[in-house]
């Protein structure tokens, strides 16, 4: 005979939110499931919300941001933040006359795309703008260059009589002809206009034809590109050569720790690659073009960056498969923690996504939402570390009730029992987290309440969400082991205790642990000692050099290093 629940449930707030649940099981997962697929597809993309760069972690009050912003107002949209250098050298040797021709195909390319990115900005806006108007005026003067560098391109093949070996259709720029005539007659110089329109329709005759709008060039990933250096300038080229070595210095308009970068980095790369293939035949073994410098390092770094947490986002959840799966030997056991945290995350990152946007739009003092870029490994790893736990928490006592009850008491049971466990130790760590809202850093400031506010909804998911799926799903859960009463647990439940004994390796080493308190403690200690020691004595081992982070054989630290060789401090900053 079984007692009456009553005598075993008190009549707390677990007691009352695990009788909610259970009765309301079905809206609970119903309601949960919705609010996870509107989240989803309805909130703002994390990349178009979250900030980056090294001043947005910074509080205003600091003079080195105010600084920053009266440079912005003094020099606006003309002020260098960052650069990508382009050294091209030959391990140390002189470069030849091959090298010269390589380099200028690289040079000609380059004063091409800056000026196509000004073309393609004021293109965008009224032509009488005065940005406009500056736009294309410097647009003029890179055309000018890139078809002057391609004159001596052309020349220089013919020198090495080598222009059999670059196909025709790359041999000369002849959209740089084309885009600067229809400058030219929109600056009202049709004569100058006529010639470079003729000269690109000899040299291609489906130009006019195969010529794309300035919008359909792809040219995105170059929008921060504002100006360009190299050793072809005539004021300051001469810093930027040495026999063994020669710089081209692109200049943009956003920090060196911007995500911009990665792309920037990525078609800075791929031309590179462009021009050496189309020159392969010219290029001897030991020439090479490294791209360092500000962005370049920052380009680098958060390529890494991006890859780490894809593969930390990636890691976490296999190991956590894998320790469920080691842990309960159940396909349901492993599925329902993993599907109650995968909720938790898209609720909460459509959640925040939004508050981000209320935050822009009323523009009030008080309440200042943001998210950077890196937040969100630190949103998946601390739900999916801390959203374990609390199943683990949850379906282990459920385990243990349900040897003694019918299943939807031992549902009720069980989150009564760890309800107040699972509540206090996760207010401990969102209380903490909270309270980096009162640290100046930005990434601290912002960051702390954010995942503190993301752990609260996984708390409630994993205390209302995953405790109405399991008593949804029943006995099944421990599939393919079968759940029933156990009459040594019932007879014990019932005030019989004798003959009850730990079983199993867990109970083993809780039956060790008591018997043996103090030399487990000494255990414990041993093994934590050493790692304590050494961080003890490496605390302030710490860089602040950026670039010491990426490996040594990375481009821009390879760069970083011919830079050094060649050229005096200060070269890449004329």
């Amino acid at each position: 005979m079984q007692p009456d629940e009553s005598q075993y449930l008190s009549n707390g707030l677990g007691n009352l939110l695990a009788r909610g649940v259970v009765r309301h099981r079905w809206l609970i997962v119903i309601g949960w499931v919705l609010l996870a697929v509107i989240a989803k597809t309805l909130s703002p993309d994390w990349k178009s919300i979250a900030y980056d760069g090294d001043f947005e972690y910074l509080p205003a009050t600091m003079r080195s941001v105010a600084g920053d912003h009266l440079l912005d107002a003094a020099f606006p949209a003309q002020r260098s933040r960052s650069q990508i250098v382009l050294v091209v050298s030959r391990n140390g040797e002189p470069l030849d006359k091959s090298d010269d021709v390589v380099s200028m195909d690289l040079l000609r390319h380059l004063y091409y795309r800056i000026a196509e990115v000004m073309l393609w900005k004021a293109s965008r806006s009224d032509s009488l703008a005065p940005d406009s108007i500056r736009l294309r005026s410097h647009a003029k003067e890179f055309l000018d260059e890139a078809i002057r560098l391609d004159q001596l391109y052309f020349d220089g093949l013919t020198d090495l009589d080598r222009v059999s070996s670059v196909p025709a259709e790359q041999l000369r720029l002849t959209k740089a002809f084309w885009d600067r005539g229809n400058l030219l007659q929109q600056l009202g110089e049709d004569d100058l206009a006529a010639s470079d329109t003729q000269t690109a329709l000899v040299l291609s005759p489906t130009i006019a034809t195969d010529s794309l709008d300035f919008d359909e060039r792809g040219l995105a990933p170059w929008e921060s590109l504002i100006d360009l250096h190299s050793w072809k300038d005539s004021l300051i080229g001469s810093q930027m050569e040495k026999p063994e070595a020669r710089l081209a210095i692109l200049l943009s308009n956003v920090e060196l720790a911007a995500t911009s970068n990665i792309d920037f980095l990525k078609v800075v790369d791929d031309l590179k690659d462009s021009v050496l293939d189309r020159n392969s035949a010219l290029v001897r073994p030991g020439l090479e073009i490294l791209a360092t410098g500000s962005a370049a390092i920052g380009g680098e770094t958060l390529t890494a960056a991006r890859d780490a947490i894809r593969y930390t986002e990636l890691l976490t959840v296999l190991m956590i498969l894998a320790i469920l799966g080691l842990v309960y030997r159940a396909p349901l056991l492993v599925f329902i923690p993993v599907f109650s945290i995968a909720i938790a995350v898209m609720v909460s990152s459509g959640l925040v996504a939004w508050l981000t946007i209320a935050s822009k739009a009323l523009d009030l003092s008080w309440f200042d939402f943001r998210v950077f870029t890196t937040s969100r490994i630190f949103v998946v790893v601390i739900l999916f570390g801390s959203g374990t736990d609390f199943c683990l928490f949850l379906i282990s006592r459920l385990r243990e009730e349900a040897l003694q009850w019918p299943w939807e008491q031992a549902c009720i049971r069980s989150l009564s029992g760890v309800s107040g466990a699972l509540v206090g130790s996760a207010l401990t760590t969102i209380l903490g987290l909270g309270m980096l809202v009162i640290a100046q850093f930005g990434k601290f400031h912002y960051t702390g309440p954010i995942i503190a506010l993301c752990l609260a909804i996984g708390l409630l998911v994993c205390l209302t969400f995953t405790p109405a799926l399991l008593s949804l799903i029943g006995p099944r859960a421990f599939w393919p082991s079968t759940m029933g009463t156990n009459p040594t647990l019932i007879s014990a439940r019932l005030g019989n205790r004798e003959g009850l004994q730990p079983t199993g390796l867990w109970g083993l080493i809780a039956l060790k642990l008591t018997r043996y308190p103090g030399i487990a403690l000494l255990i414990g200690l041993g093994l934590l000692a050493p790692p304590a020691l050494f961080g003890y004595r490496n605390e302030d081992d710490v860089t602040y050099d950026i670039s010491s982070q990426l490996d040594d054989l990375a481009e821009s630290k390879r760069g970083l290093r011919v830079l050094d060789r060649y050229f005096d401090m200060g070269s890449v900053n004329p």
